[in-house]
């Protein structure tokens, strides 16, 4: 049975095997990648009247990505970053006879439309990811593709009174195998979660690939959607399925030693963290064994997850215990992808939030907050792209180097993205 690509994975053992790093000679061509990669933006439209603007869109988004690729946070130091950097940035970008105050880049930020903004980032962003990952990785597995819900924590106000304003609300798509975020949606006050999962799920390509959620998506009319879409799931179930779920539990609890000695239907793993053992345990039974089995399209499998942890010290343990419903019957593919979904929280949401400090962002205007989001999950595509090429590879690690000499990894960087040079260079190496 095939399993789940991971593309970046094994990307960052190939530059490790042939010592590849971003230094290389070949990636340097005096910024003539970077005058191409300007352009990507040329499509970005915003709401202003266009005799009346002094700045133009694309100025404000280029200085604004290359800004938070400097490690700039605020629309302050965006600003500031415009100034500091002119020498640098004039050479490849027109820039204005008088520079923007951070409020012009928040305000223009509020007035571009978001879905072309996303559509120039993902377009650029999937381009770069085949020439420089999956162009030179094999693939014999499903890809993966996990939802998930992440409030902009910074963007409420006045809590605890009647004119509260709730945090905004994003929905990710989040691309498992290549570590990218391929859709973002902002979830309106007005609906949830679940009516924009199934929609962007029906623009999406999902075929052959695996979709993963959490319970609040584990719907029928999502799962109609996914298989549509020639798609495969995995998703979580939990108590607003209320019968469904209690049949599961109940069935797990009475049989769940005797599936523990059947073959293919038990998969263990044990993990050793300081003084303390986890032991994750994956228990699966054809759907069949339930009654609800026609309420779900293409369900082949209900599996139990079982976690045990057990502390050296105290000797104390705990058990924890969740559901999941799924159309695959191999039971390894179904553990790896239930173990790859926590990758949304792992490596999108600690990014942005810890890394980026995105909840600190106290942007009032919920579309120059979309906006801004969008770009912070450009730039943090773009750092697992470079960080092998960066000795230790984490992402605090390779945005402090890449910053050391930002001048010329600035030139490098885009002549690295278009993969010619670096599928040469693996080339002479595996010679």
């Amino acid at each position: 049975m095939a399993k789940i690509d991971k593309n970046i994975t094994q990307f960052k053992l190939l530059m490790k095997e042939y010592d590849i790093t971003f230094a290389e000679n070949s990636f340097y061509d005096n910024g003539k990648k970077l005058l191409e990669f300007i352009h990507i933006f040329d499509n970005v439209a915003d709401s202003r009247i266009p005799g009346k603007c002094i700045y133009s869109t694309k100025f404000i988004v280029l200085v604004v990505f290359l800004a938070l690729l400097g490690n700039c946070e605020t629309w302050q130091e965006i600003a500031d970053f415009a100034e500091y950097r002119y020498d640098t940035l004039s050479k490849y970008i027109e820039y204005p006879e008088t520079l923007p105050v951070h409020d012009t880049y928040m305000r223009v930020f509020s007035k571009i439309n978001c879905k072309t903004l996303e559509d120039s980032i993902i377009n650029f962003l999937i381009e770069c990811t085949k020439n420089v990952v999956n162009d030179n990785v094999s693939h014999n597995g499903f890809e993966q593709i996990a939802m998930d819900g992440k409030a902009l924590r910074g963007s409420g106000r006045k809590y605890d009174t009647d004119e509260k304003i709730a945090n905004q609300q994003i929905m990710h798509f989040w691309d498992v195998s290549n570590q990218l975020c391929i859709r973002s949606v902002t979830i309106s006050e007005k609906t949830n979660e679940i009516p924009v999962a199934q929609q962007v799920l029906s623009e999406l390509d999902i075929k052959n690939k695996i979709i993963t959620s959490d319970a609040l998506n584990c719907q029928k009319e999502t799962v109609n959607v996914i298989v549509e879409g020639k798609g495969h799931y995995v998703l979580a179930l939990k108590a607003n399925h209320p019968s469904f779920h209690e049949d599961i539990a109940k069935y797990f609890d009475e049989h769940i030693l005797k599936i523990m000695n059947t073959s293919n239907y038990y998969k263990p793993e044990i993990e050793k963290n300081h003084n303390q053992v986890e032991v994750r345990e994956y228990f699966r039974v054809d759907a069949s064994s339930f009654y609800q089995e026609d309420e779900w399209k293409n369900i082949k499998s209900v599996v139990c997850y079982r976690k045990k942890l057990w502390n050296n010290h105290t000797k104390n343990e705990s058990y924890e215990y969740r559901y999941f419903i799924s159309d695959l019957k191999d039971v390894e593919t179904i553990a790896i992808a239930i173990r790859n979904h926590w990758s949304v929280e792992n490596n999108l949401h600690h990014t942005l939030d810890k890394f980026m400090h995105e909840d600190a962002n106290k942007t009032m205007d919920k579309n120059a907050n979309n906006n801004l989001s969008l770009v912070r999950k450009m730039v943090a595509a773009i750092i697992v792209l470079i960080a092998p090429l960066f000795k230790g590879g984490s992402k605090q690690r390779t945005i402090k180097s890449f910053n050391a000499h930002y001048d010329e990894n600035l030139v490098r960087l885009f002549k690295f993205l278009e993969g010619k040079e670096l599928k040469e260079l693996l080339n002479k190496k595996n010679n």
